[in-house]
């Protein structure tokens, strides 16, 4: 079985999330005005687990982004910002 969990992201902060292996991230969106990442994860207590980082960042910060997966991007209207979301390994991540 397969459970849909949500995180807050902290922009201009590498997050680190624990999760199986198998976890998909769905999407990124804004709840009441909060940027989020969905993701599906397994109910397996016994499934191996991988720490992902996850990097949100806005449009223009000049990041270097080498290594970084692209997950999304989140349009906030209300305060005029664009956030862009990215992943990795944290063992890819040297430590971050």
């Amino acid at each position: 079985m397969r459970t849909i969990h949500k995180t807050t992201l902290e922009p201009g902060t590498v997050m680190r999330l624990t999760c199986p292996v198998d976890t998909r991230f769905l999407s990124v969106g804004l709840q009441r005005g909060v940027p989020c990442l969905w993701y599906e994860r397994p109910d397996a207590l016994d499934a191996v687990e991988e720490v992902r980082c996850i990097n949100t960042i806005g449009t223009g910060w000049g990041e270097r982004l080498d290594g970084w997966e692209y997950v999304g991007t989140v349009i906030d209207d209300e305060k005029d910002v664009v956030w862009h979301v990215y992943q990795q390994l944290a063992a890819d991540a040297g430590g971050a």
